[in-house]
């Protein structure tokens, strides 16, 4: 379904589940913390008892399901045409996604009253005020800018006032070793840029 209604007509070439066996080369590698070493390497470890994500190859042949709600493997291009495609109100290149309202919907903020996102209680009190939920994207109250992330310190911001969107691609599993704000840092640099 996915490739049918949205990959190909957004011209996604390097976006599914699995990684084909031709370009398995150009899989990048996923870092994370060792527990022993305490050094940020690639994964899998050496040693399996430290690797609770498993296989990383994401072949068809390791892969055990097709989760509707995350497991995508994808390129930056691809992720660009996906976020240029929801900046532009669900087109991109004269093809139609989503319907322009469908996406108004999705990046308008539906919490009431009291309700807060906590992210796993990850937030602050602070971060939890600023962050709204739309139907399938996370809304900063701060800037109208919508969001959503994924494994691997991966990210995409799109503001609709400024016109323009975010990719973050860290390839990195944040359990444990240092914690560097990523996605802060992007975005402070990002408006100030805007500012000069």
């Amino acid at each position: 379904y996915l490739a049918k209604r949205v990959f190909k007509p957004l011209n996604m070439s390097d976006t599914g589940f699995y990684v084909p066996a031709d370009k398995a080369g150009r899989f990048s590698d996923v870092f994370a913390y060792h527990p022993v070493t305490k050094v940020m390497q690639a994964m899998p470890f050496a040693e399996p008892q430290y690797n609770r994500l498993g296989d990383m190859s994401f072949s068809k042949e390791t892969r055990r399901m097709e989760s509707g709600g995350g497991g995508l493997v994808s390129t930056m291009s691809d992720y660009a045409r996906f976020c240029q495609m929801l900046a532009n109100g669900g087109e991109l290149d004269g093809v139609r996604i989503l319907n322009q309202g469908t996406v108004k919907l999705m990046r308008t903020d539906v919490l009431v009253g009291e309700q807060k996102v906590t992210i796993s209680g990850a937030l602050t009190e602070a971060q939890a005020e600023r962050i709204g939920f739309g139907l399938d994207f996370g809304i900063s109250r701060d800037t109208g800018s919508y969001f959503w992330g994924g494994a691997a310190g991966t990210w995409f911001w799109i503001d609709p006032v400024n016109n323009l969107y975010f990719i973050g691609m860290i390839q990195r599993f944040p359990q444990g070793g240092p914690n560097v704000e990523f996605r802060g840092i992007s975005q402070a640099m990002v408006y100030d840029a805007l500012v000069k």
